[in-house]
């Protein structure tokens, strides 16, 4: 299947899907081939139903603006593009409100598919 994007946008912007134990949620996430993990608001995951606790994992977080920590927990399914990932890790952290999403979409949602993004005539998809 093929998903229409803007190719002159500043960012790809995906319409995510993930399940918790409070239902289905729907959430803005960038892709971002320059993340290992995906990424998504700590509040909208409390909204899902997830509820960090110490039993989480915590983990080192590297981006632009320092080194941080956050946890690591697993939502039960995130569906984007058309695929379905079960038991997904995610790293629950906010991004600056600024940017007007809810996290970010990383490599580790697309390994072992084949990712095309086809920049002239604004589509993506995903095999």
């Amino acid at each position: 299947m093929r998903y229409a994007f803007v190719p002159t946008s500043d960012a790809i912007i995906l319409a995510v899907e993930f399940d918790g134990p409070d239902g289905t949620h729907k959430a803005q996430l960038v892709l971002d081939t320059g993340a290992a993990t995906t990424v998504i608001a700590p509040a909208l995951l409390a909204q899902a139903g997830y509820r960090p606790s110490p039993s989480v994992q915590a983990i080192k977080i590297v981006s632009a603006s320092g080194v941080t920590n956050a946890a690591l927990l697993k939502v039960s399914a995130l569906r984007a593009l058309g695929h379905e990932a079960i038991d997904f890790p995610v790293i629950a952290h906010p991004l600056p409100p600024a940017t007007g999403v809810d996290g970010v979409l990383g490599l580790d949602f697309f390994r072992g598919k084949e990712l095309n993004i086809d920049f002239r005539a604004g589509l993506i998809t995903l095999n």
